[in-house]
């Protein structure tokens, strides 16, 4: 079977076009967030706002609604939450998601003992299925993809500003409390879109690897951004190609992907990699 083919086939099932579009939006958006906590040493925050939905989801499934219903209002809860904790404390919020995260967990996996019968949208959620993404489904990733996009790039400036130098942003009058909650809410739409395709085992990988990947290769921050973008977006649709040839879980044949080519340039990328001190001799 020649290369085109195998490219095209996939393409005439109504279910892989959805999939495919659901994959380049997600990896890009993984990519765009993921520079962020990269950069800030936050992987934490992605970890634990993933966990912190996870009892929406499984309330969502008690009441016979779509899950990523429950994971929208756990999302703005958990903001909400961390928001007035981080506010009435003068406590950093790494603090507070921490703490909430806890609870949020442990209340998700006491309800989800009470489930009734095996739910294969619980499936869907612990570890992805990216070509069973509805096309309502598919609308609510658009749209929100769209709006974390258009918030990082129209506040590109400020949130660099806070990540690399806070006490800078503080003294020149940025409102630094909003900027993180900004943030926070922008990470929070990601981990939702994402849930469908990469279930929240398989979210954080993603998150976080692509642009652990492309400051291997770049330094410049607004660069590694679009390579790992890129990278997300490539990792997401070769990896449903793959999936899909070798009736595998998707997410975990994505992450799978994006690992590999992280450790390919682990060790030839000249300006990080093993093999860097060899390219510059």
């Amino acid at each position: 079977m020649d290369l085109g083919k195998l490219l095209i086939e996939p393409l005439l099932l109504s279910y892989v076009q959805r999939a495919i579009v659901a994959a380049l939006l997600i990896g890009a958006v993984c990519g765009l967030i993921g520079t962020y906590l990269v950069s800030r040493s936050m992987a934490f925050l992605s970890i634990a706002l993933t966990q912190a939905i996870f009892p929406g989801v499984v309330i969502a499934l008690l009441l016979y609604a779509g899950f990523l219903v429950g994971a929208v209002v756990a999302g703005l809860l958990t903001v909400i939450g961390v928001g007035l904790y981080s506010r009435r404390t003068h406590g950093r919020w790494e603090m507070a998601i921490a703490v909430l995260v806890a609870g949020a967990f442990a209340l998700g996996v006491l309800l989800f003992s009470r489930l009734p019968t095996y739910r294969s949208d619980l499936e869907a959620v612990l570890v992805g299925n990216i070509l069973s993404i509805s096309l309502n489904a598919l609308v609510l990733i658009s749209i929100l993809a769209g709006l974390t996009v258009a918030v990082l790039f129209t506040f590109y400036k400020e949130l660099l500003l806070v990540s690399f130098d806070r006490t800078l942003a503080v003294s020149q009058g940025w409102p630094v409390y909003w900027l993180d909650r900004l943030l926070l809410v922008a990470l929070a739409a990601t981990v939702i879109i994402s849930l469908g395709a990469l279930g929240t085992i398989f979210v954080v990988p993603l998150i976080l690897i692509p642009s652990a990947t492309a400051r291997l290769w770049v330094g410049h921050f607004w660069s590694a951004m679009l390579l790992g973008c890129f990278l997300g977006a490539l990792s997401d649709l070769a990896g449903l190609y793959l999936a899909y040839y070798l009736n595998a879980p998707s997410g975990a044949t994505i992450v799978l992907l994006a690992s590999a080519i992280f450790l390919v340039s682990f060790v030839v990328s000249p300006r990080r990699g093993l093999l860097a001190g060899r390219f510059r001799s």
